[in-house]
């Protein structure tokens, strides 16, 4: 590997890290201390929250046959493979909110 190219990829992923933690330490640091502290009721859930969990399975469901099938041409196969992948982790985000809930329980 390249020496230019490991750095350009330090730099880009502590760059990219910032940025992500940016947006969520500004909105806690204009909280007061008190009103953090308060507990407060569960907020109405949106749809995605609520129902995610099936999309999520439909998505895993999907990316298990789209990685294990071999329904694709070869030149074609790697760019399935990639889209299963992208499937497969947007499906278990999906699913790990209910299976907190569940197992919370």
């Amino acid at each position: 590997m390249p020496l230019d190219g490991l750095v350009t990829s330090v730099v880009v992923g502590i760059c990219v890290t910032f940025l992500a933690a940016a947006i969520p330490a500004w909105q806690a640091s204009r909280v007061s201390p008190l009103e953090a502290l308060q507990v407060r009721g569960k907020p109405d859930e949106s749809w995605l929250v609520r129902h995610g969990w099936t999309v999520g399975v439909v998505l895993l469901c999907v990316a298990s046959v789209l990685m294990y099938s071999n329904l694709f041409a070869p030149t074609v196969q790697a760019q399935v493979s990639t889209v299963a992948v992208f499937a497969l982790f947007s499906g278990a985000t999906l699913v790990i909110p209910a299976m907190v809930v569940t197992l919370d329980a």
